[in-house]
C-alpha cells in the first residue's frame, strides 16, 4: 500500500491567496518597506553581527510584513463584501461561510503572534506596531470604517499604507540614536504624500462602483482632472523634495540623488522617448502621474539599497538572488529595460 504524502490542495493556496489579496501588496507594499530596512542597516552597520543573526532578522521582518498586510487587506475586503455587493464589485469573500472568514482570521493572527514570538520588541517598535493594527481596525470594520468619510479614509490610508512600517523597518533594524531627525521627518512625510497619490489612485479607479455604493470619496466629489491637477501641482513635487532629502542623508548622496532625478526626468518625458532627448518613440504611450513613480520605490530602491549595503557588507550580495526570486518584477523591469536600450 502507498504510503500518501502531506501536501496542501493548490485550489485551496489560491483561494488563500486572492482571500488575503497577496497581489496587491507582495510586490508593491513588502519591497519599499525593506528598503527602510536596508536603510536602518546601513545606518547602524553589518560588519559585527553574525551572518546568520542578520538572516534570521531580515526573514522574521519580511514575515510579520507579509502576515500584516494580509491581515490589512483581509480584513478591509470582509469589511466590503456589502458595499462591493451594492456597487457591483467582485469580492473574493462574497461567498464564503463564516466559518472560513473566522478560521483564516485566526490564521493570520496566530502567524503574526508565532512570528512575535521570535522578534526583538522594544517600546517605540511595539507602539507604533499596535498603532499599525488599530488604523486597519479603524480605517475598515464597522462600527467605526472611517474610510466612509472622504479626507480622514485618505490620511488613514496614508499612514498605515506604508508611512508606519517604514518607520517600523528603520526602528527595527538600527538604534533610533543615530536618525538624525530631519531624516524621519523627510521619510515621514514623503511616505505621506507617497501614500495619498496612491489613494487617490484607487478611489479614482473606484469611482463608479463607490458611487453607487454611497462611499464619499474625492472622487465623488470633485472632477477627475482637478485632481489630477492638483496631485500634479502640490503631491508630486513635494514627495520628489523630501525623497532627494532623504537620500540626502543615505551613503552616496550625490550618486543616488542623481540616479533618482534622471528616473523623474525620464518619467516626464517617457510619453515620447525611450531615452530623454535622445531615443523617440515611434508612437506616443499612455502615462498615469499617479501611479508612474512607484516603479523607482517598488523596483530600483529596493535593490539599490541592498547594493549601497553590500558595498559595506559584501556578505550581504547572497540576499540578492533569493530578493530576485521573491520579487520577480525588479527582473521583468530590468529586462524591458535592456530591449529597450538594444533597439537604441
Amino acid at each position: 500500500m502507498k504510503r500518501q504524502c502531506l501536501s496542501i490542495n493548490p485550489n485551496v493556496l489560491h483561494l488563500f491567496f486572492r482571500h488575503i489579496r497577496i497581489k496587491d501588496w507582495w510586490l508593491y507594499v513588502i519591497p519599499p518597506v525593506l528598503s527602510f530596512y536596508n536603510i536602518g542597516l546601513l545606518f547602524s552597520g553589518t560588519k559585527a553581527i553574525a551572518f546568520v543573526h542578520l538572516l534570521q532578522d531580515y526573514v522574521l521582518f519580511i514575515a510579520l510584513t507579509a502576515f500584516t498586510s494580509a491581515l490589512g487587506f483581509y480584513l478591509n475586503e470582509w469589511s466590503d463584501i456589502r458595499y462591493d455587493k451594492i456597487g457591483n464589485k467582485f469580492n473574493s469573500l462574497e461567498q464564503t461561510s463564516l466559518l472560513t472568514k473566522m478560521f483564516l482570521l485566526l490564521v493570520l493572527c496566530l502567524g503574526i503572534a508565532i512570528i512575535s514570538y521570535f522578534l526583538k520588541w522594544n517600546t517605540a517598535i511595539l507602539i507604533l506596531y499596535i498603532l499599525q493594527l488599530l488604523l486597519f481596525f479603524l480605517y475598515s470594520v464597522p462600527p467605526f470604517r472611517f474610510k466612509r468619510y472622504t479626507y480622514v479614509a485618505i490620511i488613514l490610508d496614508a499612514f498605515y499604507s506604508g508611512t508606519l512600517f517604514y518607520f517600523l523597518a528603520i526602528l527595527y533594524s538600527t538604534d533610533i540614536a543615530v536618525l538624525s531627525t530631519l531624516f524621519l521627518i523627510s521619510v515621514c512625510i514623503w511616505g505621506f504624500l507617497r501614500g495619498v497619490r496612491n489613494i487617490i489612485f484607487h478611489v479614482l479607479k473606484d469611482k463608479i462602483h463607490d458611487a453607487l455604493s454611497g462611499n464619499k470619496t474625492i472622487a465623488a466629489r470633485y472632477n477627475t482632472d482637478i485632481i489630477l491637477q492638483w496631485v500634479r501641482n502640490y503631491i508630486i513635487p513635494l514627495e520628489i523634495l523630501f525623497f532627494v532629502m532623504l537620500l540626502s542623508y543615505l551613503p552616496l548622496p550625490f550618486f543616488t540623488i542623481v540616479f533618482y532625478l534622471l528616473f523623474i526626468l525620464y518619467l516626464y518625458k517617457r510619453k515620447e522617448y525611450r531615452i530623454p532627448f535622445i531615443y523617440k518613440r515611434k508612437n506616443e504611450i499612455e502615462t498615469n502621474v499617479l501611479v508612474d513613480m512607484n516603479p523607482f520605490y517598488e523596483i530600483l530602491f529596493p535593490i539599490l539599497t541592498l547594493i549601497l549595503l553590500s558595498c559595506f557588507d559584501v556578505r550581504l550580495l547572497f540576499l540578492l538572488a533569493p530578493y530576485l526570486i521573491l520579487f520577480p518584477t525588479i527582473l521583468a523591469w530590468i529586462k524591458s529595460f535592456i530591449m529597450a536600450v538594444r533597439h537604441f
